[in-house]
């Protein structure tokens, strides 16, 4: 399996330049994902250690009665939608180009 899969996948990822690029939107939207994920982490962890859950609250109260809150939750469902639609059109695209590659 690593030689006859392996190591042509890694030769053509290494060496070919259009798997770079055809990769890295589907990339930059999955680490901004997955940022948002581990800001709420934080967020979260924040508010139970430090037992800011009054505080948090009423700014999020704050934040869902200003006028960009439907703006904001309409953005992050947009992100959320190209990114399972792009993510998975790129791997497979990135599967053809290393098996035509390897032919």
């Amino acid at each position: 399996m690593r030689e006859n899969i392996v190591i042509p996948a890694w030769q053509t990822v290494i060496q070919g330049t259009t798997i770079k690029k055809f990769n890295f939107f589907p990339a930059f939207l999955g680490t901004f994902w997955l940022s948002l994920i581990v800001l709420y982490q934080i967020t979260f962890t924040y508010v139970q250690f430090f037992d800011k859950k009054d505080e948090f609250f009423s700014m999020l109260d704050n934040f869902i009665h200003k006028s960009y809150f439907n703006e904001t939750i309409i953005a992050v469902g947009c992100i959320l939608l190209l990114y399972m639609i792009i993510a998975p059109i790129a791997e497979a695209g990135m599967v053809i180009m290393i098996d035509n590659e390897s032919k």
